[in-house]
């Protein structure tokens, strides 16, 4: 992922999810997998995985960032009103969000005309 092999990157990714369903990490893995297709715009798998990620771990460290990440494909996949209804969930879900990742929602409402 780091050397933008991103085909490689979602092998490996996938590799570790199968391998490791019930693993501390696999979440995250889920998120990175996302992140692998969302750079391709790819962001019907993208969204899929961030979904993953979410009910894998609902409170956990990537939780965040995946919930945001999930309102980008979607308004990706031209579906803004659901991006927006998404990222409306982001402040009550995660109240306590690193400044970071309430940064990246404010953006990702912005860059979709959320209201």
């Amino acid at each position: 992922l780091v050397d933008s092999d991103f085909i490689g990157a979602q092998a490996g990714f996938e590799g570790f999810i199968a391998d490791n369903p019930d693993h501390a990490l696999t979440a995250q893995a889920q998120y990175w997998l996302g992140e692998t297709f969302y750079v391709r715009s790819d962001f019907t798998q993208a969204a899929d995985a961030f979904i993953a990620s979410l009910r894998l771990q609902p409170s956990g460290e990537k939780a965040p960032d995946a919930l945001v990440r999930l309102a980008a494909s979607l308004h990706g996949m031209g579906r803004t009103e659901d991006a927006c209804s998404t990222l409306a969930r982001f402040g009550r879900q995660f109240p306590n969000a690193a400044p970071a990742s309430q940064a990246r929602a404010a953006r990702e409402s912005v860059r979709a005309n959320c209201r």
